[in-house]
């Protein structure tokens, strides 16, 4: 699941805003946690940190691109 989570296309998202990036993958979270808390809810902490550096490194990236192209320094 880990591995879904780091292939997801965050690239492609770059240009779109949080809650437009939220409503893509929130569907996606509810069948994580509905099925891990279900059969496997210690996994779930491992998931949780993987998402959380993904959005992190996301959030970076998307603030680089708002400051190169908005002329910010």
């Amino acid at each position: 699941m880990k591995s879904k989570i780091k292939s997801f296309p965050w690239q492609a998202m770059l240009p779109k805003r949080l809650n437009i990036v939220a409503k893509m993958i929130n569907p996606y979270l509810h069948g994580i946690i509905n099925y891990y808390s279900k059969f496997y809810p210690s996994e779930l902490r491992g998931i949780w940190q993987t998402l959380d550096t993904r959005l992190v490194l996301w959030l970076m990236k998307k603030s680089v691109m708002v400051k190169f192209f908005c002329g910010f320094s």
